[in-house]
């Protein structure tokens, strides 16, 4: 398999729809079914189902858990939510697996947790590929990925996209069976 990484500058409009185009292009000629799509407000959730055309890829979206930003409120547009659902794709909201409950004893009693650890140093490498791991992660436990399933996943830094990869994610409890297949586009952090 030859792979080329494509990097992109942060995830504005031009740049989200290149990050998805290439996904989706990469996941065709790899044969991989499932894309997972993160989205916050539902920016990019929008720009890929404008952007999608194919009907051959499963599409997974995942939001950020309802509290993140304000109790009990979820930031994405339940408009979209459900027209999401009513074109047959999968909609996850859950628990941060590398915030949770670590971020409200570092916030309560400080110190220093494993999975903050863990999530400041993908951070290193970008945002987005801290997102593409956590919601992976998250999805492989609600049980939405099969066994030894290839995935590609779309994140990005703030709004919208710049980052994906393919994966074969595990659950949260064996993490030493992830498997990180590559870049398929990246944030440029330089330019």
């Amino acid at each position: 398999m030859e792979n080329k990484i494509y990097f992109l500058n942060d995830g504005k409009e031009k740049n989200t729809i290149n990050c998805i185009q290439k996904t989706v292009d990469f996941c065709t000629e790899n044969h991989i079914k499932k894309i997972i799509i993160n989205s916050t407000t539902g920016f990019t959730a929008k720009k890929a189902m404008e952007t999608i055309k194919t009907q051959n890829l499963e599409l997974i979206f995942v939001t950020h858990m309802s509290g993140y930003k304000e109790e009990s409120i979820n930031e994405f547009d339940l408009n979209l939510k459900k027209q999401i659902e009513k074109n047959g794709y999968k909609i996850f909201t859950g628990t941060h697996i590398l915030k949770g409950i670590e971020a409200s004893f570092q916030k309560y009693y400080n110190g220093i947790y494993p999975s903050i650890i863990f999530a400041d140093a993908l951070r290193t490498v970008s945002q987005g590929t801290k997102v593409i791991i956590e919601s992976s992660i998250m999805v492989k436990d609600a049980g939405l990925i099969s066994k030894d399933e290839w995935v590609a996943v779309i994140s990005g830094s703030h709004r919208g996209a710049d980052t994906s990869a393919f994966i074969k994610p595990s659950h949260s409890n064996n993490i030493k069976k992830f498997v990180f297949g590559g870049f398929i586009t990246m944030k440029n952090k330089f330019f």
